[in-house]
């Protein structure tokens, strides 16, 4: 009986731990044409759930999010346009990275 209160505080820890993961770290640090973007993205996206990587999804896939999340997150259509434009400038930069290697 001991160890089933063992396991399931352990796995209980566990639940905690990942379900407040922000899931994808976004630099705050690196310039960008779209700052404002990237902290609506971290503010208004993180708020609620884990943040994804920008390459997750193509541009019309983060469009239809984007439209989708719009009145849950209650941003109006430049902030959502703001954060649309980080996500593709952060895409770009990344396949811009690779394309030199």
């Amino acid at each position: 009986m001991r160890g089933l209160i063992t396991i399931a505080i352990f796995v209980t820890f566990l639940f905690i731990i990942f379900s407040c993961s922000q899931g994808y770290i976004v630099d705050k640090n690196a310039r960008t044409d779209y700052s404002e973007g990237r902290d609506l993205y971290i503010s208004k996206c993180g708020g609620c759930h884990q943040l994804f990587d920008p390459n997750t999804y193509n541009k019309s896939e983060w469009n239809k999010i984007m439209m989708a999340m719009q009145l849950k997150s209650k941003i109006n259509d430049q902030q959502k346009s703001d954060i649309i434009n980080w996500i593709i400038e952060t895409q770009q930069s990344v396949e811009n990275v690779e394309a030199k290697k």
